[in-house]
């Protein structure tokens, strides 16, 4: 999928285009949530194998915050963007 201009806007085109890319990374929570509201997406924890996966990758606490206000997750964070890890440097240099 294309990211020039955004990752958002080639998923406006798709859908304005009939041509919708079945999953798709590197886009904004909020920009998720308007999809949402427009039932572009279907929720992933109804899809088979959720659990296991959660269960899996160890992440049955940290998926409970990406949950959108109808208490479905339709976000899936596959990386850490590395802006968002601090390093405690006094405990690495031991």
């Amino acid at each position: 999928m294309p990211e020039s201009p955004s990752s958002e806007a080639a998923i406006q085109a798709a859908l304005a285009g009939g041509t919708a890319p079945t999953a798709s990374e590197n886009i904004f929570t909020g920009f998720a949530g308007q999809l949402v509201n427009s039932q572009a997406l279907v929720p992933l924890d109804q899809m088979p194998g959720w659990n296991d996966l959660m269960t899996s990758r160890h992440m049955d606490q940290t998926i409970q915050g990406w949950k959108f206000s109808d208490n479905h997750t339709y976000v899936l964070p596959i990386y850490t963007n590395a802006i968002l890890v601090s390093w405690r440097l006094d405990i690495l240099k031991r």
